[in-house]
């Protein structure tokens, strides 16, 4: 559905003849380690068992800055995360992807985000 959500918004953009760089966001500023918990959670899986890391992986070329939440300064808001991401999860299971987490192998692999 966010694939929707945005479609809807990119054309209401185009129609009413906008112009310039577009950011549109579901109005949270959330980690990526965030955004795996919140997803393993709708999911019905532990999010204890995403591992977030505080700093960039040593190695990496590029510096990141510490904090990069985008927002939406321009246009309207997309549906808040956690409905986008409840109803992401819903598709999953409506479509049989989501398995029981106890079921398979290597489930209980952390994952570093």
């Amino acid at each position: 559905r966010r694939v929707a959500d945005l479609r809807a918004d990119a054309l209401d953009l185009l129609l009413d003849d906008e112009t310039g760089i577009w950011h549109l966001s579901n109005g949270a500023a959330v980690s990526w380690a965030g955004f795996a918990q919140a997803l393993a959670q709708a999911c019905g899986l532990d999010p204890a068992l995403v591992d977030g890391i505080a700093h960039p992986h040593p190695g990496w070329r590029a510096a990141r800055p510490r904090a990069s939440a985008l927002a939406s300064e321009r246009g309207q808001v997309m549906p808040p995360l956690e409905t986008a991401i409840a109803r992401f999860a819903a598709t999953l299971a409506a479509s049989g992807a989501l398995r029981n987490p106890a079921a398979g192998p290597g489930t209980s692999a952390r994952q570093r985000v």
